[in-house]
């Protein structure tokens, strides 16, 4: 009975430190092209999405959505003020 105990701890040992070093070995890097002039204001995790908030030199903002897992670009949706209105006003 002691030597099951001491295989299943030791077997128990083993998954865990193979997961972890899986999990903090660095993975393959994905970059991201910004339109030239801007830059990241905000970024958010939610879920299975990533989204960058891009601010473009006198151009507005534009909000970029990506799939975290592949890096791939989902969407994109630009902000802008609508005509007669004051931007800054919420």
């Amino acid at each position: 009975m002691g030597l099951l105990l001491v295989g299943g701890l030791i077997l128990l040992g083993y998954g865990v430190y193979s997961n972890v070093a899986k999990l903090s070995s660095p993975g393959d890097g994905v970059a991201a092209m910004l339109p030239e002039g801007a830059r990241i204001v905000d970024m958010v995790a939610t879920g299975d999405r990533v989204v960058l908030r891009l601010e473009n030199a006198g151009a507005g903002q534009r909000l970029l959505v990506f799939d975290p897992v592949s890096g791939q670009l989902t969407g994109a949706l630009d902000l802008v003020p609508a005509r007669g209105t004051d931007a800054t006003s919420p």
